[in-house]
């Protein structure tokens, strides 16, 4: 049995299946997998229910490789959710067992980011993920190109690039034409303890990169501390509670962020708050630390805290799950 799907633009009628779709697409602020988009379509009967583009707010960095690709910044996402939120007021309900999750390359894009990310924040996946993989429809229809931008183009679909709710879009008027040329068969069916298991373990042997070591917690906070209130602040590394919270906790108690680095002539810091080690410096170091160390030896009155001892100066206390 089929249904039809009306694009309104061509005035052409394609064929989709009957039952429960969800066409989603990420977008990654850095390497760790950190979100800060998703768009999707919710697809039931034929019929388009919901379309939407959220921000997400990453709570870490924004490397510029994925930030020149998106063209998505630190500030677009400042009050946005993080993506636990946006997991459970938004998505957690189109992974009951009634949806079919649909994108391209989807194992190794949004549900290794679901993956990822549902450690992260300590999320609940159902242990079966049911999907289909426009990409892979791609490659069994012996496709010149097998990327979402190449395919589109050869079928005429005119959408923006990275833009998450185009990419979604895009993903099901590709799974209208795959369906219509008899490719769409049985779905298929993803262990997600069996993956979260495979991307632990995996981290594990690259050692500092443990993807463990990044859970986002969340928290309780007493005061904070009055000598630092109107202060500048440099914040470098990975915190439990997220860097982006670190920073705004400074912000919203008068402190002004700062960038201390080796490259700067003249010290503008009065702390400087460290983290773990990021696992993308190279040496274990960050540059913001190598500054601090820099102006120390120069006779600058800089404060150093650790992750520990800014957490008992706030009295943070770490929830647990």
């Amino acid at each position: 049995m089929f249904f039809f799907f009306f694009n309104d633009e061509k005035r052409t009628v394609e064929k989709m299946p009957e039952g429960k779709y969800i066409f989603l697409d990420f977008e990654i602020a850095n390497r760790d997998k950190g979100l800060c988009a998703v768009g999707f379509v919710e697809l039931v009967d034929g019929e388009i229910v919901c379309k939407k583009k959220l921000l997400i707010n990453p709570q870490g960095i924004f490397e510029n490789q994925y930030k020149n690709i998106h063209k998505i910044t630190k500030k677009d996402v400042e009050k946005a959710d993080n993506f636990k939120v946006v997991w459970n007021n938004e998505l957690s309900k189109y992974f009951d067992g009634s949806y079919i999750l649909v994108a391209h390359n989807t194992l190794s894009s949004e549900i290794d980011d679901l993956c990822k990310n549902a450690i992260r924040y300590s999320l609940h996946l159902p242990r079966i993920i049911n999907y289909y993989d426009t990409k892979e429809l791609a490659v069994s229809n012996k496709e010149e190109h097998e990327g979402l931008p190449e395919l589109a183009s050869d079928y005429g679909i005119e959408y923006d690039d990275h833009n998450p709710l185009d990419d979604a879009e895009a993903c099901m008027k590709l799974f209208a034409i795959y369906y219509e040329k008899g490719l769409v068969k049985k779905p298929k069916k993803c262990n997600t303890s069996e993956k979260i298991e495979e991307i632990i373990e995996k981290s594990k042997r690259r050692g500092s990169s443990n993807i463990e070591d990044k859970k986002i917690h969340d928290y309780e906070i007493k005061t904070f501390p009055e000598y630092m209130k109107g202060k500048r602040v440099c914040i470098s590394g990975l915190f439990s509670i997220g860097e982006n919270e670190v920073e705004e906790l400074c912000k919203r108690n008068g402190c002004e962020i700062k960038n201390l680095s080796t490259k700067i002539k003249k010290c503008n810091t009065d702390y400087i708050i460290v983290g773990k080690p990021n696992p993308a410096w190279a040496d274990g170091i960050g540059n913001k630390t190598k500054g601090y160390e820099k102006f120390k030896e120069e006779g600058y009155d800089i404060k150093k805290l650790t992750e520990q001892e800014f957490y008992d100066a706030c009295g943070i206390t770490i929830k647990k799950k």
